[in-house]
């Protein structure tokens, strides 16, 4: 009809679209307050704001936000695999050479032992019933190893003898005495420095024994004592 204004269609998301646009302005404006990140978008809203040709909130540049300590997200830390470290042993091998023989101990031990011995061993005195000093050194010693009862040195004699030159002794003994004494002079001889050694009628001058004519009587026959004659000049060397 003439004169009559067409009537406006009625546009029904009219309304629910400037309630979208005031409602996105108060949620800028209490972001810009409290400065806190917005929440997640709702779905109206969203809807609304494309409708009326709006940027989403989505579209709109972030804003620079403090990070709050207490809210901060605490990064997972990952221990990290300790390795113990390698310990290398170091063997130590004694390169000092073995030792033989005796241990020092044992060697001070057998030297004062020894030292000892020495002392206590002597030269055999040089002085028995007025012989010459080699003769009365072996005398001596002869005297300390066997069991003799008495012993005759210097004296005179009317048949040729040793005994006046101080070069011959006589042992009184008994038989088994007598006979290891005789036997072990023989044997020494040469180091006693002797010449011949007269025992129960017989004589040994190195050559073995030998037996001698009778005299007459026990003691002229040498049965009851050894004699030994001995050379002159002879350096011995016994002890006692």
């Amino acid at each position: 009809m003439a004169g009559r204004h067409r009537a406006q269609p009625r546009r029904p998301w009219a309304k629910p679209t400037a309630v979208g646009l005031l409602a996105a302005t108060a949620l800028v404006g209490t972001m810009a307050l409290t400065d806190t990140a917005p929440p997640e978008e709702d779905h109206t809203t969203a809807v609304a704001a494309v409708a009326a040709g709006l940027p989403t909130p989505s579209s709109t540049p972030a804003r620079s936000r403090s990070t709050d300590p207490t809210s901060s997200t605490a990064e997972s830390t990952t221990p990290e695999s300790t390795t113990p470290e390698s310990t290398t042993t170091t063997s130590t091998t004694s390169t000092e050479p073995e030792t033989t023989g005796p241990a020092p101990e044992e060697e001070t031990t057998e030297a004062a032992a020894n030292a000892e011995a020495e002392a206590t061993v002597e030269a055999c005195p040089t002085g028995l019933e007025g012989t010459v000093p080699h003769v009365a050194q072996v005398g001596n010693h002869l005297l300390e190893r066997f069991s003799v009862d008495s012993v005759g040195g210097r004296a005179p004699r009317s048949n040729p003898s040793d005994h006046p030159a101080g070069l011959a002794l006589d042992f009184m003994v008994g038989v088994s005495t007598g006979d290891a004494l005789a036997d072990y002079v023989v044997e020494h001889r040469d180091e006693f420095g002797v010449k011949y050694v007269i025992w129960r009628q017989r004589i040994n001058n190195g050559a073995g024994w030998s037996a001698m004519a009778d005299r007459g009587s026990a003691t002229a026959n040498h049965m009851d004592h050894v004699h030994v004659s001995f050379r002159s000049g002879v350096d011995v060397s016994v002890t006692c």
